[in-house]
């Protein structure tokens, strides 16, 4: 069967060079962060390629996300990550959190008042959906009528249908991701049939998005260095390998510590994965 059942196991098997690492590159957006949201950068420039714009779908091996070969009879697990960053020039120092996520599947939508119905889409991977949240993700900014949004209808990990999440305010920036509410008790979503957007005005476009979370990064950022990089060596600091699925669609949001507000940098490094 495959995967590690021994710490030498997976010494062995880096050993063997069943390894394989991706580099990665994106470009820091032109605007500040909003406290305690998230930023996507899916869209911005670099390695991977950015997206021309937020359609929607099912994601796997997405060429505009980070991926790896799927080896058949070997499971893949990450096994050190490194973010360097590029021209904070801030006044303070900070702790910002990076999130490595699979995007599973997104529903992209105009933004207009009202109930909208979303076609149903089939996760590609973690089939019953435990674990996996919906966020939005946002491409272009959710209008000045200050609107809010609601999974109004969705289907949890259990299977049970018609379920409601409170609401929220969807912030004015682009670029944005930011987790939407589930109904108490629930842990995780399977599907989302109807989102609600409430408010005056609503303008712009956005998706739906349901991910599975693989890890977070805490990088610490000092004022007015221009390189700086956090590593996280899975092998070393700790016996816990982030598993991968064959198919994932690998990408990062990197968000703010509280509420200060400063404009993101260009960020780089790599992923490593082990094979075994």
């Amino acid at each position: 069967m495959a995967g590690f059942s021994t710490y030498s196991a997976i010494r062995t098997a880096m050993d063997a060079q069943q390894t394989e690492h991706f580099t990665y590159r994106k470009s820091g957006p032109s605007s500040g962060f909003v406290s305690f949201i998230f930023q996507s950068y899916w869209q911005r420039a670099g390695t991977p390629p950015a997206i021309g714009s937020i359609t929607g779908g099912v994601y796997t091996n997405e060429p505009t996300t980070i991926t790896f070969q799927d080896r058949p009879g070997l499971k893949k697990y990450i096994a050190g990550v490194e973010l360097g960053e590029i021209g904070y020039a801030g006044g303070a120092r900070l702790r910002i959190p990076l999130m490595l996520f699979d995007r599973l599947v997104g529903n992209a939508f105009p933004a207009s008042i009202g109930i909208l119905s979303l076609p149903p889409l089939v996760l590609p991977r973690y089939a019953s959906g435990l674990g996996v949240s919906a966020w939005l993700e946002s491409s272009t900014p959710g209008g000045s009528g200050s609107p809010t949004i609601q999974l109004s209808s969705y289907t949890n990990s259990d299977g049970v249908t018609g379920r409601s999440g409170p609401s929220r305010i969807w912030s004015t920036g682009s670029y944005q991701l930011y987790p939407l509410p589930l109904q108490a008790g629930d842990m995780g979503v399977r599907s989302v049939e109807s989102i609600t957007i409430g408010g005056t005005t609503a303008t712009g476009t956005a998706s739906v998005l349901l991910l599975k979370p693989i890890l977070t990064v805490v990088a610490h950022i000092e004022p007015s260095r221009k390189h700086q990089i956090t590593t996280q060596d899975f092998l070393l600091d700790q016996f816990a390998f982030p598993r991968v699925y064959d198919g994932a669609s690998l990408s990062f949001a990197v968000g703010t510590e509280g509420t200060v507000a400063y404009t993101p940098p260009a960020i780089y490094g790599t992923v490593r994965m082990v094979y075994g």
